[in-house]
């Protein structure tokens, strides 16, 4: 399946989820914290980072904890995203800003910027996998590309 993440504008760090004009869910990334939420279906899921100088965050769901996510060391832009019994990587591709989730050898999703000056993304999802799965995902990349914008010194300008 094929979607666009889209800046919901210029020098944000929000995106919506979209498949042609339909607007199928959206991130949002808090300005002063790495949580947030992802929005799905008309549901708000938050996502909460434990502990300040952790690399772990819960998408959390009506039930509790609907995945976890974890980043081996403070270095590495890997994330072992854990949901249900499944258990996915999340990783860029070599230096640039296009990441893709793995279950095992299995691709789950990929999101690949437009071009090297825009933040829009095109996504490659399995339709095995979740939407707000996906949308956390989709989350994680985009917070890993909002800190490696940042540690660039453009204070997190990167084109729409």
């Amino acid at each position: 399946m094929k979607f666009e993440l889209n800046p919901v504008g210029i020098c944000s760090w929000d995106f919506q989820l979209q498949q042609g004009a339909r607007i199928l869910g959206s991130t949002v990334i808090t300005g002063w914290g790495e949580s947030g939420s992802v929005r799905v279906g008309g549901r708000r899921l938050p996502v909460q980072k434990l502990g300040l100088a952790s690399g772990e965050w819960h998408l959390v769901g009506p039930e509790g904890v609907a995945a976890r996510a974890s980043k081996a060391n403070l270095f590495s832009r890997k994330i072992e995203i854990s949901f249900g019994s499944r258990k996915g990587t999340l990783k860029p591709e070599t230096l640039g800003r296009t990441y893709r989730l793995r279950e095992g050898n299995q691709p789950l999703a990929t999101f690949n910027p437009v071009h090297a000056f825009t933040r829009r993304m095109t996504v490659e999802a399995s339709p095995k996998l979740d939407r707000e799965i996906l949308l956390f995902a989709a989350w994680l990349a985009i917070l890993m590309n909002r800190r490696a914008s940042s540690d660039n010194g453009n204070n997190g300008a990167v084109g729409v």
